[in-house]
Order: C-alpha cells, then structure tokens, then sequence
C-alpha cells in the first residue's frame, strides 16, 4: 500500500488545498510539456485508476509525496523539479 498526498500552493486568498490517497499501486509519466500525471490504482491489477496531474499550471498540484506502509517518502513528484525549459 502507499500513500499519495497532493498539495497546491496557497490561492491569492491564502486558501490552501490538498489531497491525500490510499493505493495499492501507481504509476507516473512526465509529458513533454512538464506535466507529470500520477495514476493511482486500488487494486494490483492496473486496469482502472484515477489520474492526478502535477505541474506549474494553476489547476493542477504542485507536488506528491509517495509514502510507503510504514510512513516513509519513498518518492516526491514536484513542479518545479519538472518544470519546462522552455
């Protein structure tokens, strides 16, 4: 099992937001534009799964935390580690 936590930067209004997922497994790919989406799966079979994006881009998080079943991050996904250089 892992645990997946999004977080976004604070809105203008100091608003914060962020999420927190139990999976039994996930995969990650990096597009060419920056964006890195992280498919969370309840199950080992990876047939279905919701889709979480990380980037610079407003509506999306910022950064992910993996954490194994023992607490510890075991993988960090962050926007500006990812950011496009172009």
């Amino acid at each position: 099992m892992f645990t997946l936590k999004f977080y976004k930067v604070p809105f203008d209004d100091g608003a914060e937001s962020s999420a927190v997922v139990s999976a039994k497994s996930y995969e990650k790919y990096k597009r060419s534009n920056g964006t890195t989406e992280i498919i969370v799966h309840d199950s080992a079979v990876k047939n279905l799964g919701v889709c979480y994006n990380v980037s610079n881009e407003e509506q999306h998080y910022q950064t992910c935390y993996v954490e194994n079943i023992a607490g510890k991050t075991i993988d960090t996904v962050n926007s500006l580690t990812f950011a496009n250089p172009s």
